[in-house]
């Protein structure tokens, strides 16, 4: 957002404020076509965005710096006045421009990449994205650019976007290399095809977020491509009940619209046998008479499987856009954490083993070296969603050979406690259609909570490790201990929740 800091004059951000509230900017209209609610809190309610910058869009930021690398030499328009100084710059004839600002009454765009054609006529322009390919929601994103762009009489030749290749291997000697690590696509005539059509939904748009009234369309989106942030989030959820139709598993967006068109909202009114599918319809019965469905017998047979010692297993990862390790790609996810805890025999007292590389190479080596010195050779690894844990060592079994045996025997042990909900062996309403450990925790062993926890998701605890690594900020020593010591207790709770869990499960009668 932008804020008062960057004016010298009071009564000039009010007056830029005040044409602000008539116009939407690129980002405005991408969130409002996501949910026009969404949208319209975005633009009008700052009081419930999150003031810190996200490190996604830290990473966003890395990864635009660097494409100016494509197109060296250029001149970035500051946030100041914006539009009147790419206008000089335009009218310079200067060749290369970063974040050119063009608006209109009614639109504001900024290009990340703008390039004149050599004919002297004509530009090119380039959006940066940090994804490794082209997403359905980038084509909404340049349409908005290209058509203010376009009425605002500049001649675009050709539309392109800059994203990362998945498939570049970094190598520490060469250093990074950018016309290697950047792949520039041409999407003109995709945007062609779809400008008109986009052009009628920016009026739409217009409309409705510079309107003083807050929009209340009838079905909500149950996710963003853009985390609103905790303060948004919690007023565009209000009025909904606790236990909504937004809660059901999996729902799809026709079975919301009909139930929508009823009138329907809270779980308890959907009526018996609505869903074709029983998982759906198991939910709404168990929500209604507040009693947990339990196939114990199910549940038996798994506990009857179990060979001690018992092994309970989470990894803590990181997977940066710009990679920082010899060999590796970008978003490949680093394993840089563990928590062990282990019971060698039922009545055995239980161990917690634990690691984290503060060290600035790269953590895996280190983390299998002694993974494979606490993990024995024997009994059932427990871990919560194995979909993570088993491919996170496929990988690095591939990546250092001299593992790749014992990963794969890791692998073999492998139990995902996960599946007792997941696939419906145990069912409470309060899961809300969630098998996620943090939705499980509470209900099966309410007293063990990451609410108390300085760290208490895996987000939080990949943006510790890059403030302890010093990849974002400098922290004093104090401070780094303090961070370190968070990130120990968050990823041992992790692996304790599994403890508990399956102690309640192997309880019940």
């Amino acid at each position: 957002m932008i804020t008062a800091a960057i004016f010298t004059d009071k009564q000039e951000f009010l007056g830029y404020n005040k044409w602000m509230q008539k116009t939407i900017s690129k980002t405005d209209f991408v969130r409002y076509l996501e949910c026009p609610r969404y949208g319209w809190l975005y633009k009008n309610r700052p009081d419930l965005l999150d003031k810190t910058q996200s490190r996604i869009a830290k990473q966003g930021g890395q990864v635009e710096e660097l494409a100016h690398g494509l197109f060296p030499k250029g001149i970035e328009v500051p946030w100041k006045n914006a539009f009147e100084e790419t206008m000089k710059l335009l009218k310079n004839g200067t060749p290369v421009i970063y974040q050119a600002t063009l608006k209109t009454d009614k639109y504001l765009a900024r290009a990340d990449i703008l390039v004149k054609d050599k004919d002297g006529k004509g530009w090119h322009l380039y959006e940066v994205k940090s994804s490794t390919q082209v997403k359905p929601e980038h084509i909404p994103d340049i349409c908005f650019q290209t058509n203010l762009f376009e009425e605002c009489g500049m001649k675009l030749y050709s539309i392109n976007i800059i994203h990362i290749n998945n498939k570049y291997v970094f190598d520490e000697k060469k250093g990074l290399e950018i016309k290697k690590f950047l792949i520039i696509e041409n999407l003109t005539e995709k945007i062609r095809e779809n400008q008109r059509e986009f052009a009628d939904l920016m009026t739409e748009a217009h409309t409705v977020l510079t309107s003083p009234d807050e929009p209340h369309p009838k079905i909500l989106a149950k996710s963003f491509n853009y985390d609103p942030g905790p303060l948004l989030n919690e007023y565009y959820w209000k009025g909904i009940p606790d236990y909504s139709i937004y809660n059901i598993g999996r729902i799809y967006e026709k079975e919301l619209a009909k139930l929508t068109e009823e009138g329907i909202i809270a779980i308890r009114d959907i009526p018996e046998g609505f869903f074709k599918n029983e998982r759906k319809n198991l939910q709404v019965e168990i929500t209604k008479t507040e009693k947990p469905f339990i196939d114990r017998t199910k549940i038996a047979e798994t506990m009857s499987t179990l060979e001690y010692p018992l092994y309970f297993l989470d990894y803590e990862t990181v997977n940066p856009a710009v990679p920082l390790f010899d060999g590796t790609r970008p978003y490949q996810m680093i394993c840089f954490q563990y928590s062990l805890h282990v019971q060698r025999t039922p009545k055995s007292k239980l161990e917690h083993y634990e690691f984290l590389h503060t060290e600035k190479d790269n953590p895996v080596p280190h983390l299998l070296k002694q993974l494979q010195s606490e993990s024995g050779n024997k009994g059932t690894v427990f871990v919560w969603n194995q979909g993570f844990e088993k491919v996170r060592n496929n990988e690095m079994g591939k990546e250092y050979p001299e593992y790749r045996d014992f990963l794969e025997a890791l692998n073999a042990r492998v139990y995902d406690l996960m599946k007792i909900v997941s696939q419906g062996m145990y069912e409470d309403f309060r899961f809300k259609g969630s098998a996620s450990i943090k939705k499980v925790l509470p209900v099966l062993v309410p007293e063990l909570s990451y609410e108390n926890l300085d760290i208490g998701q895996g987000g939080e605890a990949m943006d510790a490790w890059y403030e302890i690594m010093g990849h974002q900020t400098v922290e004093t020593k104090k401070e780094r201990a303090e961070t370190i010591k968070s990130m120990l207790e968050y990823c041992k709770q992790d692996t304790l929740a599994m403890v508990k869990i399956l102690e309640f499960l192997k309880n019940l009668h």
